[in-house]
């Protein structure tokens, strides 16, 4: 081994502080050991491989690093993915076109959940409308559970129902067609669209 080169095992970089690169010596001064503090490679892809089979209806928690989004990332082929991303994937198949996101219906993306059954395919603006639903955007107003019951409830046109409720039209339409807000709008429609598409 060059003796400029970090002494961990696998470690190629420059050797700066006593025997380690400055990415080990700051893990040995934060943990104590210089290999402590990393998820080890592999690791979080296994992980998602593990719950593409998952059935439950909670929302499960990224359990790795995350974005400062609350986001997990994921090694795959030396490249950074978005982790939820990856169980779409792996999930749903492949995105109808790259720039479809992988949204949840639960709302929770920031918050790290990963259960499958949350995930689809949106395209940017669908995206968009269900962060406004959930609350999560910093655009339009935020609808909770009761305000949903009540644009159900609501038999003017869907435009008037926008304005009242400073959402689009096209969020309204959604609701009422039973596309988001699916434990009230019909909670059976999220598991059905689920056995379909795995």
């Amino acid at each position: 081994m060059n003796d400029d080169r970090c002494s961990i095992e696998g470690c190629n970089k420059q050797r700066l502080h006593m025997t380690f690169c400055e990415a080990h010596h700051m893990r040995w001064r934060r943990h104590g050991s210089p290999t402590a503090g990393r998820t080890p490679h592999g690791v979080p892809l296994k992980w998602i491989e593990a719950h593409v089979n998952y059935i439950g209806d909670d929302c499960i928690k990224w359990p790795f690093n995350t974005t400062g989004g609350g986001r997990g990332n994921v090694k795959v082929d030396g490249r950074s993915l978005s982790a939820s991303r990856v169980l779409c994937t792996l999930s749903h198949g492949e995105p109808p076109t790259p720039a479809h996101d992988a949204a949840h219906t639960c709302g929770k993306g920031h918050e790290g959940c990963m259960n499958k059954n949350h995930l689809y395919w949106a395209t940017k603006s669908q995206n968009q409308m269900d962060r406004v639903a959930h609350g999560t955007s910093n655009q339009g107003s935020k609808l909770t559970d009761e305000k949903v019951r009540e644009i159900l409830a609501d038999l003017r046109p869907a435009s008037q129902i926008a304005r009242s409720y400073m959402v689009d039209y096209a969020m309204i339409y959604r609701i009422k067609k039973g596309k988001v807000w699916k434990h009230i709008t019909n909670p059976e429609a999220g598991k059905r669209d689920d056995t379909q598409t795995t």
